[in-house]
């Protein structure tokens, strides 16, 4: 039993669209606050220090637990979740770190800040960009249909 050919599966719909994130908001989407993608995987704490700095190859690691999961269609609907949430990120962070260079005089805080209308922009962009793929192929009801169909694929191969 083969999935329809052109249609695309969630998992692949989702991944595509994280491998695609620009590296000014791929880190706070894989790696930034309690639903991050990783921590969505397992990945959190020290024992996921080593896969969190290797931003390169995040999706690569998403991608490897999703197409390993006992459980795809679980998983995605967790991931979707997790990457809906890291996109609201908050705006207006500019002004904060602008006020944490100016206290403390550390550069790497003048330098998010000034990165952060860029980062509102790609955030902004993904948003919009996740909010069409939440209305098709990463809708509730299409997913349920792709895990009926995993299901019965299953199924049918463990009859034979």
């Amino acid at each position: 039993m083969e999935w329809p050919e052109g249609v695309p599966e969630p998992d692949d719909a989702l991944l595509s669209f994280l491998e695609k994130l620009p590296p000014t908001i791929k880190d706070s989407v894989f790696a930034g606050g309690p639903s991050s993608a990783l921590r969505m995987l397992g990945y959190g704490g020290p024992s996921g220090l080593d896969l969190i700095m290797d931003f390169p190859n995040m999706a690569s690691h998403v991608r490897t637990a999703l197409k390993e999961a006992t459980d795809p269609a679980c998983l995605c609907v967790m991931m979707i979740g997790a990457v809906e949430f890291a996109l609201e990120h908050p705006e207006g962070d500019e002004e904060h770190y602008k006020e944490l260079f100016e206290e403390y005089g550390v550069p790497v805080f003048r330098d998010i800040a000034l990165r952060a209308p860029l980062r509102d922009r790609h955030f902004e962009a993904a948003r919009e960009e996740f909010r069409s793929l939440r209305k098709t192929v990463l809708s509730a009801g299409f997913v349920r249909i792709w895990d009926s169909f995993l299901r019965a694929r299953d199924l049918d191969e463990s009859e034979q």
